[in-house]
């Protein structure tokens, strides 16, 4: 349509300057002599023409790149609305899979206290503690209570190897520090059961200087 619409124009101003021009030789050779006020007026008429053609292509120009534009934005909402779509999926598949993380760090730890591995039981709630914060489970408090109730029947050293699962216990610790729950309800409690099963540790002759 512009490609038309310029070759359309073209030939419009085209025209008029063979008119002008036509119109100036033949009244030129009628009079003979070519008088300035003529000259002047025919070299006006002739680039005020020029100038019209000109304006009202920058004005086709500018309605035609406004018009693009409206596109691009609208492309560009659409593409955004698509992204949040899939952050928000993204974010949801991430806390279905903390939750599910969480119940599986539940149910071993549930697991290790009916065998009475209560050490062991009270690292898989502190790990069930942490995903179940990732995945922004309700009653976070409960699992510190599972946690103090593994610790209170703590008895025995564990039976696993005691570097890697105080390494383990450790770590979920200082990654539940981090979060958001933490620091507005959890610290307290948290900081108080954990503490208490160091002190325990150390009474049944594990070595927790470099965990505490």
């Amino acid at each position: 349509m512009k490609q038309y619409l310029a070759i359309f124009l073209s030939i419009i101003a085209l025209m008029g300057v063979l008119v002008i021009v036509g119109v100036w030789v033949f009244g030129s050779l009628q009079l003979s002599v070519v008088s300035l006020d003529t000259f002047i007026g025919v070299s006006v008429t002739l680039l005020s023409v020029i100038f019209m053609v000109i304006i009202g292509w920058q004005v086709i120009n500018a309605i035609q790149v406004r018009g693009e534009m409206r596109n691009m934005e609208s492309k560009l909402q659409f593409l955004n609305g698509i992204v949040q779509d899939l952050a928000k999926n993204d974010k949801l598949h991430s806390m279905e899979a903390n939750n599910l993380q969480s119940a599986i760090c539940q149910m071993n730890a549930d697991s290790y206290m009916k065998q009475g591995l209560y050490v062991e039981a009270f690292a898989f709630y502190t790990f069930s503690l942490n995903f179940a914060i990732e995945g922004d489970t309700p009653n976070q408090s409960n699992n510190i209570k599972q946690m103090q109730l593994a610790l209170n029947h703590i008895n025995a050293k564990p039976t696993m190897p005691q570097t890697e699962l105080f390494n383990q216990i450790k770590y979920y610790s200082e990654k539940i520090r981090h979060t958001v729950s933490y620091k507005n309800c959890l610290s307290g409690l948290f900081e108080k059961t954990v503490a208490a099963f160091w002190q325990k540790m150390t009474s049944l002759g594990c070595e927790t200087n470099k965990y505490e």
